[in-house]
């Protein structure tokens, strides 16, 4: 798995797996690890963030509190646009 890409409040891009921390606009510090995994048989992204652990698609958003957090496979997307007949 690879491409993955997350956005921290304010959509600032990620494009790689691991932690990285965030200042977001209220001037408060999140720190955001994203991992690809199969968990209980699935591929899926682990997201730990302040907050918590949780396992999101590989094309999806969560949300805690505030903080909203989305993912995507860049690579599937545009396979998916090409297949539609898209260049």
């Amino acid at each position: 798995m690879g491409g993955y890409r997350g956005a921290c409040h304010g959509f600032r891009r990620v494009t790689s797996v691991g932690a990285k921390t965030f200042t977001l606009s209220d001037g408060s510090r999140c720190e955001i690890e994203l991992t690809p995994m199969v968990h209980d048989g699935k591929q899926v992204v682990q997201l730990k963030d302040s907050g918590g652990l949780t396992w999101m698609s590989l094309d999806g958003a969560t949300t805690n509190g505030t903080l909203m957090i989305r993912v995507s496979d860049d690579t599937a997307a545009h396979d998916a646009l090409r297949r539609q007949g898209w260049k």
